[in-house]
């Protein structure tokens, strides 16, 4: 069933809304989609760690989905230590990938498309939030070398 006009008009606002809860200067930060709040002042490094996550995942869902159709017609036994195997090569997340969960994976028939297309929207959110960051940041600079410079007017006369 597709959404109604009203439904996607709502969704909209809220989506222009929380673009401006981010943007607009003067009022204290709100917690993102990152879950990482801008006046963290560790969160240039979260949002870099969780970049990195988000892109191994991504790395990591490939070389599932990959595995599956190399190892097409395989056992499921062998279908999951292809996936555990492709995932190793691939990225730093073996330990993460038991054979249970490869074995569920192979049931599921890999990593569905909604999942893949959530990740990239994830890493978006990320970059995102952390151009916006630096933006602030250059503003911030910028006032800084403002003041100083009217300081030093204002001392010379």
């Amino acid at each position: 069933m597709s959404p109604t006009y009203e439904e996607m008009q709502a969704a909209r606002r809220a989506r222009q809304a929380r673009a401006e809860r981010l943007t607009r200067p003067g009022e204290p930060a709100q917690p993102t989609d990152t879950g990482i709040s801008n006046d963290d002042p560790q969160a240039v490094a979260k949002l870099q760690e969780r970049l990195r996550d988000l892109r191994d995942n991504g790395v990591a869902f490939r070389a599932v989905n990959r595995a599956l159709r190399e190892s097409a017609g395989a056992s499921r036994e062998d279908q999951a230590e292809a996936i555990k195997g492709a995932v190793k090569a691939a990225t730093s997340m073996a330990a993460e990938f038991s054979i249970y969960t490869c074995l569920q994976l192979v049931d599921r028939g890999g990593v569905p498309r909604a999942d893949l297309a959530r990740n990239v929207k994830s890493i978006r959110a990320v970059r995102d939030q952390l151009a916006l960051l630096g933006e602030q940041v250059q503003e911030t600079q910028a006032e800084i070398e403002q003041e100083r410079e009217e300081r030093s007017l204002g001392g010379d006369r």
